[in-house]
């Protein structure tokens, strides 16, 4: 068959001549729900028949929502076209708040996937609206149900699937907040005495090692660093970063521009010192943003 046309219009059209019922965008769609769920149960959009692939299904990146934390846990995303991502979301206390963004023009869809206490799941599909965003809230998520899985994912309009130019990253934003029904202000309010000592005791290791790397006539991480960010700093990020081996790094791009690459080495060294730098934030994943903790880590190797 011949279409009229080339790349995702081809395939559309080629749908739309064997009466399918489906575009390619619902097909890839249907496919990330798929790799993570692979129940014939649910339909048979969501189930792999072929022998050797009955047992197959991603592994979900965990969020656990502490009952008693009760602040909004924000993540950077980054996706290329045509990738998705899988996120399941646990708590054991409270309703949920799930919000997702992007930038205005990136073409993102959700699906999720939201089980209860039996197990019974659903699939469910949300566009953004004009902001590019999508708000979900589901009341007495704990108490009713066992977890919610979010897939998103970016399916732009492009011309051809052949190219061979390297798509561009987006970022998307996921926060999550839970209303707790219960109050324990004793707990939170050492929770917050925690995180001032904490903080305190970070300053302190930060002017130490200021006064020591100042001897040695190196640099100093002094301020947080990110995606898009450029300067000495990155340099000196990206020169540490270096020095931590290939596992980190692969790539030993020393450019003083923080890209995708440099991000994906923070995330590699925060998960190494996932106890140092993830655990007293209460994050499960390294999300590549060289906030205070991470920077204390950092300058501290580098003065040994």
């Amino acid at each position: 068959m011949e279409a009229p046309s080339a790349g995702f219009s081809s395939l559309n059209y080629s749908l739309e001549k064997w009466q399918v019922g489906k575009t390619i965008e619902d097909i890839f769609t249907d496919w990330l729900v798929t790799v993570y769920l692979n129940d014939c149960s649910l339909g048979d959009n969501y189930c792999f028949k072929a022998q050797g692939l009955t047992n197959l299904r991603v592994v979900p990146s965990l969020i656990f929502l502490s009952p008693q934390q009760k602040k909004e846990f924000t993540t950077a995303l980054s996706l290329k076209p045509w990738s998705g991502r899988w996120y399941r979301i646990l708590t054991t206390e409270g309703d949920l708040r799930v919000n997702l963004s992007a930038v205005l023009g990136v073409p993102f869809k959700l699906s999720y996937v939201l089980c209860n206490k039996e197990n019974d799941c659903q699939v469910k599909f949300l566009e953004p609206n004009i902001d590019n965003k999508i708000e979900m809230f589901i009341p007495e998520f704990a108490l009713k149900y066992n977890f919610l899985t979010v897939i998103p994912s970016i399916q732009p309009k492009t011309k051809t699937l052949t190219s061979n130019q390297e798509e561009p990253f987006f970022e998307l934003n996921l926060s999550t907040k839970i209303e707790n029904t219960k109050q324990d202000q004793d707990l939170i309010a050492n929770l917050e005495a925690q995180i001032l000592q904490l903080k305190a005791q970070i300053a302190q290791v930060q002017a130490q090692l200021q006064a020591i790397l100042a001897k040695k006539n190196t640099c100093l991480l002094t301020y947080n660093l990110f995606l898009g960010k450029q300067g000495e700093q990155v340099k000196c990020l990206q020169s540490f970063l270096v020095s931590q081996g290939k596992d980190i790094y692969p790539t030993a791009l020393i450019t003083g521009y923080f890209g995708s690459l440099t991000k994906e080495a923070v995330i590699r060294f925060q998960e190494k010192y996932r106890v140092e730098i993830l655990t007293p934030l209460n994050f499960a994943l390294g999300n590549g943003y060289v906030g205070s903790l991470t920077r204390a880590k950092i300058n501290f190797l580098i003065s040994q």
